[in-house]
This record gives structure tokens, C-alpha cells and sequence, in this order.
């Protein structure tokens, strides 16, 4: 049976987070087939992480620092499978997760994206729908918590490198103002570690203002056609009631 999907975890200079999600998914790759890649940048412990990658049986590819988004670019462009999920070193698989519904929906679904629920400090983060997620880009979805088809993810070259933080925002505001089509599922996917770099609030900010710059004309060709629209409902009706 070919592959589904393809995990695509990155680590750096943390053997006891990787041993974690590498643990997480094993039950996983055991049961379904399901590639696991390991993107390490590590110095002192690539040698132990190349290791521990090769007695899960899982690939191994070591990168020289290049940035996270810079390594998960690298990893999407080893991803032959139909679906791909980015799963950070540290953040594991939920263990009440139902996987049988998860390869059911891969293997069925239309849509471009599943958008699952993370756990973060015991916490279970629920998204709201996606016309309330627009324009803003502060609610982004993070990655451990999205499975996205890896051709959609190709033709939009990935993630764009010069965020050091908000290239996730950034890759769903592409996402969705493609038109990719979204499916939101309520059930936890992924156990969240927190204290990363998209936790340092001031950091994040900063690169939510350089998006906003970047992309203010098309967040504007939004909100005026959101105010077209409302005009349209109202017109639509009178004509209606005169008919």
C-alpha cells in the first residue's frame, strides 16, 4: 500500500524532545504506512539523533542551521505522499487521538487541509470557524495541528523564509485566499509543547505589523468586498419585495 502521509518533524540540539515525538508516533507507523522524516540541525547530538532516528526506522537528513522554516521547506521537499504534517520536535501525537478516523478522512476527504485541535498545558485549544479566522492573521493556525496536502503546499512554494515566526500565519493567509478548500475538525491532534519562538509575544507582533504591511492591499480588496456584499444583501431583497 502506498504511503498517506508523511510526518515531517524538525529538531535542534534536543534528543530528549525528539525521543518524545518519535515515541508518539510509533504506534502510528506500526499500524498504517506512514513515513516519518527528521529534519535535524543539531551539532553535539546529530550523531545520537541519527541513531535514534534509525531504530524507529525512520529517515534521517541533517541540515546546517537554516531556520525552522528553512528546514520545513526541506522536509516538504522530500514528501512524496498525498498529505504531509508538520510535527515539531517536543510536541507529540495525542494519545485519545482516533487514528482509524484519521486515515478514513485522508483517504475520503476533498479538501486541501484538516485543521485539528492542539493540547497545550492540559488546555484544549478550539478554533473559531474560518470566516471569523479572516483577515486577521494573529489567528493563524500552528502547524503541529494542521495535515495539508503536499502538492497544495508545493504550488504555494512552502513557507516563506523570511519570517522567522509568522511564516505559518503567512502560509494560511495563502492558503485560504487561494481558495484552498479546509476541513475543521474538533478533536485534539496534537499534544503542544509551548515556549517556542512563536510564544515570544513582542517578536510576534512585530512580524504580524511586517505581514500586514506586506499584504495590505489584498486585505483591503477583503474588507471592501465584504462591505459589497452586505450592500448587495439588502438591494437583493428590495428588488425581490418590487418584483
Amino acid at each position: 500500500m502506498k504511503p498517506l502521509l508523511t510526518i515531517v518533524t524538525i529538531t535542534k540540539d534536543d534528543p530528549t524532545g525528539l525521543f518524545k515525538t518519535v515515541k508518539s508516533t510509533k504506534w502510528l507507523r506500526n499500524k498504517y504506512p506512514i513515513v516519518h522524516i527528521i529534519i535535524d540541525s543539531s551539532a553535539d547530538t546529530a550523531k545520537k539523533n541519527q541513531q535514534l532516528s534509525e531504530s524507529y526506522h525512520l529517515r534521517y537528513i541533517h541540515q546546517p542551521p537554516a531556520g525552522i522554516y528553512g528546514a520545513m521547506n526541506l522536509g516538504l521537499s522530500q514528501v512524496t505522499t498525498d498529505w504531509v504534517w508538520f510535527l515539531n520536535g517536543g510536541d507529540t501525537l495525542h494519545p485519545q487521538f482516533p487514528t482509524d478516523l484519521l486515515i478514513t478522512q485522508l483517504s475520503q476527504t476533498h479538501a486541501d487541509g484538516c485543521i485539528y485541535q492542539i493540547e497545550s498545558n492540559g488546555e484544549v485549544q478550539a478554533w473559531p470557524s474560518l470566516s471569523d479566522m479572516l483577515p486577521f492573521p494573529s489567528l493563524w493556525i500552528p502547524h503541529p495541528s494542521a495535515i495539508i496536502r503536499a502538492p497544495t503546499l508545493k504550488r504555494l512554494s512552502g513557507f516563506d523564509t523570511r519570517y522567522s515566526i509568522a511564516a505559518d500565519g503567512d502560509l494560511w493567509y495563502r492558503l485560504i485566499y487561494s481558495g484552498a478548500k479546509l476541513d475543521l475538525i474538533n478533536i485534539p491532534l496534537t499534544q503542544f509543547s509551548p515556549g517556542g519562538a512563536s510564544s515570544q509575544s513582542a517578536r510576534t507582533s512585530a512580524e504580524v505589523f511586517r505581514f500586514l504591511r506586506r499584504h495590505w492591499f489584498t486585505l483591503l480588496k477583503w474588507w471592501l468586498g465584504k462591505g459589497l456584499t452586505l450592500y448587495r444583501i439588502p438591494k437583493h431583497f428590495y428588488a425581490q419585495s418590487k418584483a
